[in-house]
């Protein structure tokens, strides 16, 4: 018998264009030369193959294509959702195939469908399942699942083969259901799950954890790049012998989000030495002397004395300081008499101790992300204060209203009648939305209506803090449950100062996160820990908007809005409107002084010109402009020397006052020049010492360390910086060496000293974030003990004066500011073994004890060196280096530039270098000159070095035309109408 020939069939791809060509009647492209592969057999990845679709039935097409993937993809029988050609979206002008048009389209209906499973799931108040769904609930009772049907009715329409139910046939299928429904009642509950829903849901966590496996491998992918190209690399960085990478394109198809929140950004590290670099360490001087020239900079001023010698600005004012300051200079190179200085010795090892710590870290950081209710530390300090405030406001006070609780607060605080005027606003607004409420209820007051938004301005020491600590908060409780404020500000310090959370860390984001509104969109995750953060919240306080940028301002409300959208049912188109703000906050109060020195770059400011910026900085501007009243403060509580008090009054007069000789001759007997002075700086060994310019912040920072040290009679230990140079040749490291140790900028060298100052008892302050949230960026501390490494514990000098240790300390014992977290177990003194005895001063308490290991740079930093020419050419060479650093992430609180202490009062003192960059402008040194003389009490616990005429002419000169301007343009008006509204609220609440 002869069997018939028949024609070879083509390939998919080439029998697709076959096609296309017949219906859009037209000649068949070239097959190898113009028709992409798309539908050819060997192209397409079989099913069987991927993990997920095992036991699922779908089947290709007589030409290996899945003509009819919707219906399998609804019903979920296909697991790979990109081999299916028919779900590719195909553009009219190309004819391309593409997949991320229809990608988007889904998901987008995907995000609608779960959202809507979240509404119902929130009133129902129960996990939803499966079986509880609509459609399972209609078919109890029947004898038959969702899956006998299915299978059945595919089995039957599709004529008793195993195939994918195509397009007619699933119009079919859904009419033989529809059907067979049809007599069920429907009797399912009006929050009860569809199937659809109950799917979208599951397939929205599904996509979130695929969007961030490939936000994790373009990431990685990113890194291999940034190392395979930078100078230093990471020592675990691999590099291949072929010196080929390894490349993976994955198509962002848009949704997922551009930016992963991750709080351990930034944390204490282990010393990783780079491959093949050069470490700076062992060409740094070990001899005591050595090393006290080195932090002195003797060379380069005995240089600059030199006859003809051109010196730099910086050199001209390290040779001031070492004039004015000369018997404290002195100091330095001393010996003086020290006790014991080992300070705490625990019997475990430092292993143990620190595998104790990272323990109790890590769960203090699952307890913050899992919840935000866990508080910060500060904030639990605050509470402990705050919640014996609350206790004494009454129950049948709180009955009688908001204003009758601010006004017991406001006399517990002893606030002045300035300052009682802000108070009585806030009361009274809150005071007419409590006698809205019905009667019968518990007279608190609903967290879903804006009632106040307030700028509270101020100067330094006016009583800003105090307000917001003593009144606002333990107010808020009272009148909206607990935990009903959140108080914020832009740095680490200034949000301790108020019991608060930076505004990075309370909306989710790094300190690199981008702040652009398509990057500020949230994850599933993030989402709901925004929800656990702000949705409780009725009362937000931000302290220190000079400092603030307008795009975090935005980013801030945009965030709350995210975080209170579900639980509210807001339109988060709506939210930079007034009524709509922050997520319908109830109450927003910004609190600050428009005469401090702004955020840098000066064009991010609240109060910069918004002309050329982009558009979160205007919206961000927008919502700063649109605050309804606005306070200003005008008693000073901070001074005690009336004299201060008119200078400070007289340089925020616009236009500028002039000073009268004798003002002018009370500020320059503050003023230090030389030798003759040194009886004036008895007892300064306490003062704080800054200046704008880091050069004259170096020396300052070993003045005060040494100070410390001989008035605490401790021995003073240095810990050298390992610096780590990669592709340097060996015969330039010495003078990159001496450039390296003579750079002062902090901020250029990854904040982190050349050499590391420290003796027990020294109050110290972090420069990184080594346990975020609790142990971050300017966290305070007193340092109880060393444990020295192997090389240094024997050694007959450990307490002499000053000792330059070898090797770096296993660790640091840092007892923490107003952290009562416990990192540490508690350690009982041998005598009282195993238990502690509360009254032995040998038993050690470990509460708010923190062990500190040395910090590496996760990122290098760039210096210019110039390297000296040779005898022969004698030409200099200027050449780049990248550095990556390790040293001990703390330095002394006693010296620092002019913006760690904004908001600061320098108790007992300052010693202030009037001094500044030569190309610093006018406005800023006007700032600059304002912020010092705000941070003393009076003029007598004030030192001055660099006082002349031409810092008269600033003080003369006025606020600057800038920032000020920018303020009064905004709010001078509504500034007189708030004054006159604070005086009606007090005669109408009778205060």
């Amino acid at each position: 018998m002869l069997l018939e020939v028949t024609e070879s069939e083509p390939p998919g791809h080439i029998a697709l264009e076959k096609e296309k060509a017949s219906q859009e009647q037209r000649p068949p492209r070239h097959g190898y030369k113009d028709v992409p592969l798309t539908g050819c057999h060997q192209s397409v990845m079989p099913l069987y193959r991927l993990p997920g679709a095992f036991g699922t039935i779908c089947e290709p097409d007589d030409r290996g294509l899945f003509r009819e993937p919707p219906a399998a993809v609804a019903l979920g029988a296909c697991a790979d959702p990109v081999s299916l050609a028919a779900a590719y979206v195909c553009s009219q002008q190309t004819q391309d195939i593409r997949f991320s048009p229809a990608w988007r389209l889904r998901r987008a209906e995907v995000e609608v469908l779960a959202t809507e499973a979240d509404r119902k799931i929130r009133i129902a108040k129960k996990l939803p399942t499966l079986a509880d769904t609509t459609t399972f609930r209609c078919l109890e009772g029947k004898g038959f699942t969702w899956c006998h049907i299915l299978v059945s009715q595919a089995l039957y329409h599709g004529h008793n083969k195993h195939v994918c139910v195509g397009t007619q046939n699933f119009q079919k299928l859904v009419v033989c259901i529809s059907a067979y429904l049809a007599p069920v009642a429907d009797t399912f509950a009006a929050e009860q799950l569809h199937l659809a829903e109950f799917v979208a849901r599951r397939t929205r966590d599904m996509v979130f954890r695929l969007d961030m496996h490939t936000e994790a491998r373009n990431t990685a992918i990113q890194i291999a790049k940034d190392k395979t190209t930078a100078s230093v690399e990471d020592d675990t960085a691999s590099v291949r012998s072929d010196h080929q990478q390894i490349m993976v394109e994955i198509e962002n198809v848009g949704g997922e989000p551009d930016a992963v929140e991750d709080d351990r950004v930034g944390e204490a590290n282990v010393e990783r030495p780079m491959a093949g670099g050069i470490e700076l360490m062992t060409l740094l001087p070990q001899d005591p002397d050595a090393v006290r020239a080195h932090l002195l900079h003797v060379s380069e001023l005995e240089s600059a004395k030199q006859r003809g010698t051109r010196t730099s600005d910086a050199v001209r004012f390290m040779l001031e300081v070492e004039k004015a300051l000369n018997t404290k200079v002195a100091l330095c190179h001393e010996h003086f008499p020290v006790e014991d200085s080992g300070g705490w010795m625990p019997q475990a090892s430092v292993e143990l101790l620190l595998s104790a710590q990272q323990q109790r870290v890590e769960f203090y950081r699952k307890m913050d992300s899992a919840d935000d209710a866990a508080e910060d530390a500060t904030v639990a300090v605050a509470h402990a204060e705050e919640e014996a405030v609350v206790r004494l406001v009454a129950a049948d006070l709180r009955l009688r209203g908001p204003a009758a609780v601010a006004k017991v607060l406001a006399d517990r605080a002893t606030l002045n009648r300035d300052q009682l005027g802000f108070v009585a606003i806030v009361a009274k607004i809150l005071q007419d939305a409590f006698e809205s409420l019905p009667p019968s209820g518990d007279g608190m007051l609903a967290k879903d209506r804006v009632l106040l938004r307030c700028l509270l301005v101020g100067g330094g020491g006016c009583g800003k803090t105090r307000i917001i600590n003593m009144v606002l908060r333990p107010l808020f409780e009272a009148v909206f449950g607990d935990g009903s404020m959140q108080a914020q500000a832009p740095s680490n310090k200034a949000a301790r100062q108020i019991h608060g959370r930076t505004m990075h860390s309370a909306n989710k984001l790094r300190k690199d996160s981008s702040l652009r509104t398509v990057h500020l969109r949230v994850s599933a995750e993030t989402r709901k820990a925004l929800e656990c953060n702000t949705v409780p919240l009725a009362a937000i306080v931000i302290d220190e908007f000079s400092q603030c940028i307008g795009q975090m301002l935005h980013a801030d409300a945009l965030r709350k809005s995210y975080g209170r959208q579900r639980a509210l049912g807001l339109e988060l188109h709506r939210y930079a409107e007034l009524d709509e703000s922050w997520g319908r906050m109830p109450v927003v109060v910004i609190s600050g002084d428009e005469l401090q020195l702004p955020p840098v770059p000066f064009s991010h400011s609240l109060l910069a010109s918004v002309d050329g910026t982009s558009d979160e900085h205007k919206a961000g501007v927008h919502l700063f402009g649109q605050f309804r009243y606005v306070y200003r403060l005008q008693t000073a509580m901070r001074f005690q020397d009336p004299v201060l008090e008119c200078i400070l009054r007289k340089m925020r007069t616009p236009g500028g006052a002039l000073l009268t000789q004798s003002e002018w001759q009370a500020l320059v007997n503050t003023n230090i020049s030389g030798s003759g002075d040194s009886a004036r700086l008895s007892g300064t060994e306490h003062f704080f010492q800054a200046c704008y310019t880091w050069s004259v912040v170096s020396m300052a920072y070993t003045i005060r360390s040494f100070e410390s040290a001989k008035a605490a009679g401790k021995t003073l230990y240095a810990t050298r910086a390992v610096d780590m140079i990669q592709n340097l040749q060996a015969d330039k490291a010495a003078a990159i060496a001496r450039a390296v140790v003579a750079h002062p900028n902090m901020n250029e060298t990854g904040r982190l000293p050349h050499y590391g100052l420290y003796h027990v008892g020294m109050e110290v302050r972090f420069t990184q974030t080594v346990a975020a949230p609790h142990v971050v960026v300017d966290t305070i501390g007193i340092i109880r003990g060393f444990a020295f490494a192997s090389e240094d514990r024997s050694r007959t000098d450990l307490h002499a004066s000053f000792v330059v240790l070898r090797r770096f300390p296993e660790a640091i014992y840092v007892e923490l500011q107003d952290v009562p977290q416990k990192f540490l177990p508690d350690e009982a003194c041998l005598e009282h073994t195993p238990h502690m005895d509360a009254e032995c001063a040998a038993c050690l308490r470990m509460r708010g004890v923190f062990l500190v290991r040395p910090y590496t740079n996760q990122q290098g930093w760039s210096l210019k060196v110039t390297i000296p020419g040779s005898l022969a050419t004698g030409t200099e060479e200027e050449i780049s280096v990248k550095i990556r650093r390790t040293q001990i992430p703390l330095v002394t609180v006693k010296a620092s530039t002019l913006h760690v202490l904004q908001g600061t009062t320098t108790d007992p003192g300052l010693i202030f270098h009037w001094r500044f960059p030569r190309r610093l402008q006018a406005d800023m040194r006007w700032l600059a000159a304002y912020v010092a003389l705000s941070r003393v009490r009076s003029l007598d616990r004030l030192r001055s070095v660099g006082l002349d005429n031409k810092i008269r002419a600033i003080l003369e000169q006025g606020p600057p035309n800038t920032l000020p301007a920018r303020f009064h343009v905004l709010f001078s008006d509504k500034e007189s109408e708030t004054q006159t509204f604070a005086k009606e609220c007090l005669r109408l609440l009778r205060w």
